[in-house]
């Protein structure tokens, strides 16, 4: 049990969800990346949750709530979001016009006070991390929570601003990585220790089994790393750790023999036109990344099974482009790549919303496929269609009857999917036509479709191959 340190000074400002759809995105922490997203689209719009209920006897004149928020920084298209308690207009929320300032602070129409502190500006140029809301104690039903709730403007924009459904409370957690590390004295694992930790930077003596190190804890997430032998059996690990000379936890750990899995990595690029470049910038780099498969494939050729680069191309649209622009050089160097099994082409000219395809225009999104493969002397077997919330039943047939067995799902992994990620994620199924004479075999992906994504135009790869994302599948 996690003892009460005297610097943790808050309750949480999330504990449960009243209305709001899931919207997955990065937060101040890495343990934490599911949100309620609300943005300045319509007024009707709202997000709305319970905090930590506050303590009978709670004996502070003021009560400060802790929440992980990311918010969005755009100086073209600012706006305004209302935050009520339990039904009272409190503050107005303001967009930040650029990222010099890292505290925003937010008065309310009655007492109290919304503090941001920013913590990072990611990749996108909007601000993280975590926001304070401090009222009177009087204000609040002991053991009760508080509801807030924000609105948005009626101003059909994107401009957005994010509370993460995640308990900032501090705890104490210890796990084995999901992976053996082979080496040449016996094989090795990896057991994650992950402390939040809500208070003053302090000194934290941790014990885990034999194993003893001292970490110095900042505010929020911290993580360290033990390297152990192999575990062969269930082993208990007694975990101890004292934070100023105070215990704040003790439990036992049970670490289990690692699973024995065998990981397949599919490596593709996204084509999403328009959102990071205009397409003939996208067109090219398409083509770029075409011949530089090949070129990868060409050295790896000679690696074991397994460990040989493969690519596949998610989309035909920019296969048939190159194509029609390659010199007969680069066009036969392409076919010989498919012919190899280098390349993978997928039936799909687009990643389309098929839910508004005509059936002619259904057949008509693998016609470049099943021209292409047929060029190649290749039989077409795959397709994927990437970040989109869902497909139609009338794809089957289509695919069926193109040749195509294999069909890879990739939802978006936030907003408009409602449970499909829940219900049928890393659950492989047959689809069957209406009719039930035709089927190919799906994947939806768990994780998304994109899962070391960073994406184009980014010039710091954050999104890496990890040990970490690898052992956590």
């Amino acid at each position: 049990m996690i003892s009460n340190i005297q610097s943790q000074k808050y309750l949480s400002g999330y504990a449960g969800i009243i209305h709001s759809e899931d919207f997955v995105y990065h937060s101040p922490q890495p343990d934490a990346n599911i949100s309620m997203l609300i943005r300045s689209e319509n007024h009707g719009d709202y997000i709305e949750w319970e905090t930590e209920k506050l303590p009978v006897g709670y004996k502070e004149e003021t009560v400060t709530f802790l929440m992980l928020a990311v918010i969005d920084v755009n100086k073209e298209d600012p706006h305004r979001w209302e935050m009520f308690i339990n039904d009272k207009k409190y503050f107005t929320i303001t967009t930040p016009e650029d990222t010099l300032e890292k505290k925003l602070v937010w008065k309310g129409e009655g007492p109290g006070v919304l503090v941001f502190d920013v913590t990072e500006v990611d990749k996108y140029g909007d601000l993280c991390g975590y926001l304070t809301l401090s009222l009177p104690t009087n204000l609040l039903n002991p053991g009760e929570p508080a509801r807030l709730k924000v609105t948005c403007e009626d101003a059909d924009s994107r401009t957005w601003f994010m509370i993460f459904k995640y308990n900032a409370e501090n705890r104490l957690s210890v796990m084995a990585q999901n992976a053996v590390i082979k080496g040449e004295s016996g094989n090795t694992q990896v057991l994650r220790t992950e402390i939040v930790y809500y208070g003053l930077r302090q000194k934290a003596d941790v014990t885990v089994g034999e194993y003893k190190f001292t970490e110095d804890l900042k505010f929020g997430y911290n993580v360290h790393y033990i390297d152990i032998p192999e575990i062969l059996k269930e082993t208990v690990f007694p975990v101890h750790v004292s934070i100023a000379g105070e215990e704040f936890d003790q439990q036992d750990v049970v670490i289990r023999p690692v699973e024995k899995r065998t990981v397949y990595l599919i490596h593709h690029s996204h084509v999403d036109i328009g959102y990071t470049h205009v397409q003939d910038k996208v067109e090219k780099l398409q083509w770029q990344y075409l011949e530089q498969s090949i070129d990868l494939a060409e050295k790896s050729k000679d690696y074991p099974e397994g460990a040989r680069f493969r690519w596949n191309v998610e989309v035909m649209w920019a296969v048939d482009s190159y194509l029609k622009h390659a010199d007969p050089e680069k066009r036969q160097l392409f076919i010989e790549a498919v012919k190899k099994g280098w390349i993978e082409l997928d039936a799909f000219y687009a990643n389309e919303l098929t839910g508004l395809c005509h059936p002619e225009e259904l057949t008509e999104l693998t016609e470049s496929g099943r021209r292409i493969a047929k060029e190649c002397d290749v039989p077409l077997s795959s397709a994927m269609i990437s970040d989109i919330p869902g497909w139609t039943w009338s794809v089957v047939p289509v695919l069926a009857q193109s040749g195509v067995k294999y069909f890879s799902l990739g939802t978006n992994t936030g907003h408009r999917i409602g449970t499909t990620i829940e219900k049928w994620g890393d659950k492989p199924f047959y689809w069957v036509s209406p009719s039930g004479e035709e089927r190919v075999l799906c994947w939806i992906h768990k994780k998304g479709y994109s899962t070391f994504h960073t994406g184009l135009g980014f010039s710091t790869i954050k999104n890496r191959l990890e040990r970490e994302k690898i052992s956590d599948i």
